[in-house]
């Protein structure tokens, strides 16, 4: 058994449009067949233990993809939020049939207009959601919840940004060694140039007392 959503890199900019397609899913936990999922649940309510959500493997729809010229230019395949995803993993089947749209009410016009598209949900990346229900959820949200799929990309993101410091920290780290080594040198032959000059000017005065005597 493992989280459906493990192993993912959701695009930063798609995280809140994958929770809203996910729903309940995005916790869900990928199961190999039906007699596991209805012993998990049986233990679960037998125990009180709590709930769980669960996807069947081989049960449901899995990730398909319309013809191009049946798609409208202003969606795009869901399965185009995560970055590494494979045909097999649990997730592409919750994917199938699922859409990401720029803009809620192009694609309700859209819908509208050509009530026969064929599809699951479709969601913006603000998170705003359509079902084939006819259910359509937006507006403003006063407590935006951080799921663990946002939690995962805010992570992803400042490992990045603290990676990429790091980065400027060394390169401007080896010019000021590059500087140190170079002032290093400098002062060597400023002191060895002094200890010529030393030198030289005994030399003088040791030929000039010699003159003298």
């Amino acid at each position: 058994m493992t989280p459906v959503t493990q192993g993912l890199q959701v695009a930063p900019d798609c995280g809140k449009a994958f929770e809203a397609l996910l729903g309940s899913a995005v916790e869900a936990i990928h199961v190999t067949d039906l007699t596991t999922a209805r012993r998990v649940l049986s233990q679960l309510e037998q125990q009180e233990i709590g709930s769980a959500v669960m996807q069947i493997d081989g049960m449901g729809r899995r990730a398909g993809s319309s013809a191009a010229d049946q798609i409208p230019a202003m969606l795009q395949p869901a399965t185009q939020a995560v970055i590494n995803l494979e045909a097999d993993h649990p997730a592409a089947a919750l994917l199938g049939s699922c859409y990401l749209a720029d803009d809620l009410h192009a694609f309700l016009d859209y819908w509208q207009a050509n009530p026969e598209f064929s599809f699951v949900a479709v969601a913006t990346r603000k998170g705003e959601l359509v079902d084939r229900r006819g259910l359509v959820s937006g507006g403003f949200n006063k407590k935006p919840e951080n799921s663990i799929v946002q939690r995962e990309i805010d992570l992803r993101e400042t490992a990045k940004a603290i990676a990429n410091e790091q980065k400027r920290h060394d390169d401007q780290q080896k010019v000021i060694d590059g500087i140190s080594a170079e002032l290093t040198t400098a002062e060597s032959d400023l002191e060895a140039k002094r200890a010529e000059v030393l030198a030289a000017t005994q030399e003088v005065a040791t030929i000039e007392s010699e003159s003298r005597g």
